[in-house]
């Protein structure tokens, strides 16, 4: 198999993994709430993640340019940002869900469009898949559609492309081999 379809398979199995939930999340959540602290693991889940990333960061990649590390403060301030500004504890989770999925967007539109493109293209596919996620919500019985959880999901979606970005920036993450 191709790394094109294989970053393909990828981006819509994150999907299929994301939609699959969507009937569960909201109980399981209730139960949490009920016996955690459950703000406090959701803010130590979401400090768990950006450490992560920021460790990834300081493994894989030597930031050398110095927009880059403004880059990276822009984005480490606008994720903290966007998640003290989210009420809900369990809503924080779209930043970490769509995060993943711009990322994995970008890799698979990198084959055909190597430039900002692929970029843009992540975003829209976001905002898609974000608005298809809550379209489902409306159907299942215990969820329902919300706009601004159309827009977390977009703004997760920018999170992760914002730092798929930076990251290329400094060195090429993506393989153009088709």
């Amino acid at each position: 198999m191709s790394i094109r379809k294989k970053n393909w398979l990828q981006v819509f199995g994150w999907v299929g993994l994301i939609y699959s939930t969507l009937g569960i999340v909201r109980p399981i959540c209730e139960f949490l709430k009920k016996t955690t602290p459950f703000n406090f693991l959701m803010n130590v889940l979401m400090l768990i993640a950006i450490l992560a990333v920021i460790m990834m960061c300081r493994t894989y990649f030597v930031i050398k340019k110095s927009s880059s590390i403004i880059f990276l403060v822009i984005w480490l301030g606008l994720l903290i940002f966007g998640v003290i500004k989210v009420e809900y504890p369990e809503e924080r989770i779209h930043f970490l869900e769509y995060g993943l999925l711009g990322f994995l967007l970008v890799r698979a539109l990198h084959f055909d469009w190597p430039d900002w493109r692929s970029l843009a293209g992540a975003l829209v596919l976001g905002f898609c898949f974000g608005w298809i996620d809550e379209g489902i919500q409306e159907i299942l019985p215990n969820r329902y559609y919300q706009w601004s959880d159309v827009w977390l999901n977009a703004a997760g979606t920018f999170v992760g492309v914002f730092l798929t970005f930076i990251l290329n920036r400094e060195r090429k993450i993506f393989s153009s081999s088709r």
